[in-house]
């Protein structure tokens, strides 16, 4: 389904189960195909609802892309799906962790808790290295390039700057799920930037419950 979260833009989504709301916040290369054992799993206890971020999956592209556009995405999608403030927990994982902890953070009285995943509001040196190298190599393959065995090269980062994507018009597809490069390109540039410009500083901002599961193994 896709619905209208203001401006004209639209987001897809996947519904399934009665009970208090439980939104599945993800990262940029996860779309609604994929989290289908998520849903099954808690759509006895909750109104899970599952989305595709912008440029992801059914839901429109945009010319913008960042964590904070990502925020003010999620309020627009509580607020057509009639979810009040403080009605909703906010799950996410990896990429999504990050999403949801700035949604948190920028809109404070609208989660009911958050919960981040496998996540990090920071990253180290080597990370950072990892995203932005990640981030270049979007741009000269046009395809997903988070490869667990070429994390580190010598490809040279993209200067400092504000994250902006640059101009890109193909989109990336793969066999079950399609993403922006516009998109993938900015949210892998901004997360490497959590080095010079960290989340964590902020997390006295959420209100809400919040609960953080640690991934040893996650590549943040």
């Amino acid at each position: 389904m896709r619905v209208d979260i203001g401006d004209g833009r639209h987001l897809s989504y996947i519904e399934e189960g009665q009970g208090p709301p439980l939104v599945f916040t993800t990262g940029p290369t996860r779309s609604t195909i994929d989290q289908d054992a998520d849903r099954k799993l808690m759509s006895p206890y909750f109104r899970v609802i599952q989305y595709d971020t912008r440029g992801c999956g059914d839901s429109d592209d945009a010319d913008w892309y960042s964590l904070k556009e990502g925020a003010k995405d999620l309020l627009g999608l509580l607020k057509a799906l009639k979810i009040g403030p403080g009605e909703a927990t906010i799950y996410g994982c990896s990429n999504g962790g990050v999403q949801t902890a700035v949604f948190g953070i920028t809109y404070p009285e609208w989660p009911r808790a958050i919960v981040i995943d496998g996540s990090s509001t920071h990253v180290n040196p080597i990370a950072a290295k990892n995203w932005r190298t990640w981030a270049e190599k979007t741009l000269i393959t046009g395809k997903e390039v988070m490869d667990a065995a070429n994390l580190l090269t010598d490809t040279k980062a993209p200067p400092q700057g504000t994250g902006a994507a640059p101009q890109v018009t193909a989109p990336a597809r793969a066999s079950t799920k399609r993403y922006d490069l516009r998109g993938r390109f900015a949210l892998l540039y901004e997360m490497s930037m959590l080095l010079d410009h960290p989340v964590t500083p902020l997390l006295n901002g959420v209100k809400c419950p919040a609960l953080f599961l640690h991934g040893a193994d996650d590549k943040i």
